[in-house]
C-alpha cells in the first residue's frame, strides 16, 4: 500500500494545516519532539493473509492492509479535556470523509473503519488512533 498517497489525501484536510506525516514523526511526537497540533500521523500497521487457493503451483493470495491514523490535538483548554475531545472528533468525521471508501492503490479496495482507542493523553496533547483496513490480491504471474 502507498502510504504516500494517503497522507497526501489527509493534507487536504484544511484543520492539519499540512501537519501530516508518517511513522518516524509520530515517534518523534511521543517523546515530546513534535508540538505543532493539530497533526496526523498515517502508520502501517499489519497485512494479514488467506491461504493461497492454488497450492505451489500459482499464487493468488487475498490480503487486508491496515493502518493507523493518529490525531493530536492540544489538550491544555480545560482540566477536563472537553475541547479536546471536541477537537478529537471534528478531526476523526473530517479523516473518516477523506479515506472511507477511498482506495488508496490501485488494486485495493476502499478504506474501512476498524475501530479507534486513545493512544496517550498528557497535560499538553491528546493522542487517538483510528485504524483503517483495505483488502487487494496479490499474484506470482
Amino acid at each position: 500500500m502507498d502510504l504516500l498517497s494517503t497522507v497526501a489525501r489527509l493534507k487536504t484536510i484544511a484543520a492539519f494545516k499540512q501537519n501530516v506525516a508518517g511513522a518516524a514523526a509520530y515517534a518523534q511526537a511521543i517523546t515530546g519532539g513534535f508540538r505543532v497540533v493539530p497533526a496526523a500521523f498515517v502508520i502501517p500497521l499489519a497485512e494479514t493473509t488467506l491461504a493461497n487457493p492454488f497450492g505451489n503451483q500459482v499464487v493468488q493470495q487475498q490480503f487486508t492492509a491496515r493502518l493507523g491514523v493518529v490525531i493530536a490535538v492540544q489538550n491544555k483548554r480545560d482540566p477536563l479535556g472537553g475541547q479536546a475531545t471536541a477537537d478529537r472528533d471534528a478531526l476523526r468525521e473530517a479523516v473518516f470523509a477523506k479515506l472511507l471508501g477511498w482506495p488508496p492503490a490501485p488494486g485495493f479496495g476502499g478504506f474501512e473503519w476498524a475501530g479507534g482507542a486513545l493512544l496517550d493523553l498528557t497535560d499538553q496533547v491528546l493522542f487517538w488512533q483510528d485504524d483503517f483496513t483495505s483488502d487487494g490480491v496479490r499474484r506470482s504471474v
